[in-house]
């Protein structure tokens, strides 16, 4: 397929998830965002992966953001609008480790956006701290590789999630980012595994020990191997990131969308209970109505 066909469609991929942000409709803004990475998997320039993968990370935030009913939410939602705009511009000549740099500007700033009143008063940047639980914490993944052989684990999304907490109240590196993308699309890959762990064949262990556990290494070479964010090689890290983005997507192709498991800890919404009320009157509404039309 012709690359500027492919970056056509990126261009308006793009502009329909930024006109969903503006309308406040984060889960059609995930959906377009889903498309920016499924149209460019098609073609074969890997660094047209990053606008989609950040877009949809964007969605979320801003999803839970919403949920919440943050009071600054205008706020943060101008940091986001800056970085569609940025995002954008960047489509005219873009440039790898320039969109993982946005993209991380964008993540400090509304980082703040994401803490709690309590967390923002008692904790202040540490990033000495954050480098080395970000070393701890891949070394901790390499180390315990095998519990990938387990199906009722949630290794990834546990190490992911101690990454953004960290991120969130002690502050962190783009190193930080990275390594948590990476490890992102690894476990978006890793769900759809659960196809073979319900059947009663050894495929599960095969296929975790074929297509999860070499990209562990992988992982930690891009995000370890630099001791700074200069010295990040983002032709290897995207060229990780690619691989598993596709292989996510073809995996959507064929089992379309499994079960959606359940957000880290961190990343959690606690509704209120005015909204639980809300929630519960409309299900039951629906149910008196089901009811009288089976009647």
């Amino acid at each position: 397929m012709k690359s500027q066909d492919i970056f056509q469609v990126l261009r308006e991929d793009i502009k329909a998830a930024a006109k969903a942000f503006e309308e406040n409709d984060f889960d059609e803004m995930n959906i377009f965002a889903n498309r920016a990475m499924a149209n460019v998997i098609m073609g074969e320039t890997t660094k047209y992966v990053l606008p989609g993968f950040f877009l949809k990370d964007i969605a979320s935030v801003y999803r839970i953001l919403n949920l919440r009913k943050v009071k600054a939410f205008e706020t943060a939602k101008s940091h986001g609008r800056d970085y569609l705009k940025s995002l954008s511009n960047l489509l005219s000549d873009f440039d790898e480790r320039t969109a993982w740099e946005e993209y991380y500007k964008f993540d400090l700033r509304i980082r703040k956006f994401t803490m709690s009143e309590i967390e923002e008063s008692a904790y202040g940047e540490n990033l000495s701290f954050s480098e080395g639980a970000l070393e701890w914490m891949v070394q901790y993944l390499l180390g315990n590789e095998q519990t990938l052989l387990n199906p009722n684990n949630r290794f990834l999304k546990g190490v992911l999630n101690e990454i953004v907490r960290i991120f969130k109240v002690h502050g962190g590196s783009l190193r930080m980012d990275v390594a948590a993308s990476l490890i992102e699309a690894l476990d978006r890959c890793y769900e759809y595994l659960e196809v073979y762990a319900e059947s009663a064949s050894n495929q599960f262990d095969e296929k975790v020990r074929q297509e999860i556990i070499p990209y562990l290494k992988r992982i930690a070479d891009v995000v370890l191997t630099p001791k700074s964010d200069e010295e990040i090689d983002f032709s290897a890290v995207d060229a990780v990131l690619w691989e598993l983005v596709k292989k996510w997507r073809e995996c959507f192709i064929q089992y379309m969308e499994r079960p959606r498991a359940e957000l880290p800890a961190e990343k959690a919404v606690r509704i209120p209970e005015e909204a639980k009320k809300k929630i519960s009157e409309s299900l039951t509404k629906a149910l008196e109505t089901e009811v009288k039309l089976e009647k």
